[in-house]
């Protein structure tokens, strides 16, 4: 695994870890926003990784 790696999950998204152990564990509880939430940022994470394969995959160039 590279560095960058380690700064992505381990740095960049420690307030995201913040948050979701705040929408668990705070007070009150109402889990409902919470799952929805959660989903919404599932599915962002999905997108992201999504987006970043499909390139690789189909050998896509794209120009920089």
């Amino acid at each position: 695994m590279s560095i960058g790696a380690f700064v992505m999950f381990g740095v960049v998204l420690v307030p995201l870890y913040v948050v979701l152990l705040g929408w668990i564990f705070g007070e009150p509880r109402n889990y409902k926003p919470v799952a929805f939430g959660i989903g919404v940022l599932v599915g962002l994470l999905l997108l992201m990784v999504v987006a970043s394969v499909v390139p690789i995959a189909f050998r896509v160039v794209i120009p920089t």
